[in-house]
């Protein structure tokens, strides 16, 4: 049986190729908050809008134990952890949905 992380992961997947638009939360177009908050909504768990939000005021996990579905953080981006050491972000203008090493992002949170 899958778990929330895992559909939440599932969702990301399905928005690949959609375009970066501030503020968007889809469905068709979405910034890196967007994203992550729109999919862990499609499970039904209501998480902070931004990104500054969901690394302050949702729990730590450390990178060494990451889950799909766990939200991935640097200054001022999120993404959405995915499995395999890869994320998917909306990494800004210009630049649609798509997937991103793991490595490039400093915490994660795990809704």
């Amino acid at each position: 049986m899958a778990t929330r992380g895992q559909h939440v992961a599932w969702y990301v997947q399905s928005r690949l190729g959609q375009p970066y638009c501030w503020g968007g939360t889809g469905p068709g177009c979405y910034d890196c908050s967007g994203l992550t908050y729109m999919a862990w909504k499609s499970v039904g768990k209501s998480i902070p809008r931004t990104s500054t939000a969901q690394h302050k005021g949702l729990p730590r996990v450390s990178l060494e134990r990451l889950a799909a579905g766990d939200i991935l953080w640097r200054p001022g981006h999120v993404g959405l952890y995915v499995g395999n050491g890869w994320a998917i972000h909306a990494p800004g203008r210009g630049k649609p949905v798509q997937f991103q090493p793991a490595n490039k992002f400093r915490h994660a949170v795990r809704p």
